[in-house]
């Protein structure tokens, strides 16, 4: 397997993507989430559902979402942990959450 890191051990897979395409792959993957939210899910499907929050989660994080935006990406992940029963997993999120929204009140 070939490593995507480059020479100075950056990721220039994802340095190569525009801001506009990790915002557009954040927005899908988290609406994919939803997806899978709303139906009786298989352990394949609960595996994607994890995969698709985190995945929306890092790009918001690389497209330099807002604060509001990683409150809301980390309440996503908080909410697939907890639909897959990992609890702690859950809070920690959740409290990330609550810890970057903007004052004005929770996401």
């Amino acid at each position: 397997m070939r490593s995507s890191r480059g020479q100075n051990g950056g990721h220039d897979r994802a340095e190569r993507l525009a801001v506009d395409d990790h915002r557009r792959v954040a927005a899908v993957t988290y609406n994919d989430c939803w997806d899978l939210l709303e139906v009786d899910r298989t352990p394949q499907q609960d595996r994607d559902l994890l995969g698709l929050a985190l995945t929306s989660r890092y790009h918001w994080q690389q497209a330099g979402g807002s604060a509001e935006e990683m409150a809301i990406a980390d309440w996503m992940v908080s909410r697939c942990f907890a639909a897959l029963g990992a609890s702690a997993l859950a809070l920690d999120f959740a409290r990330a959450a609550l810890a970057e929204q903007p004052g004005d009140g929770p996401a």
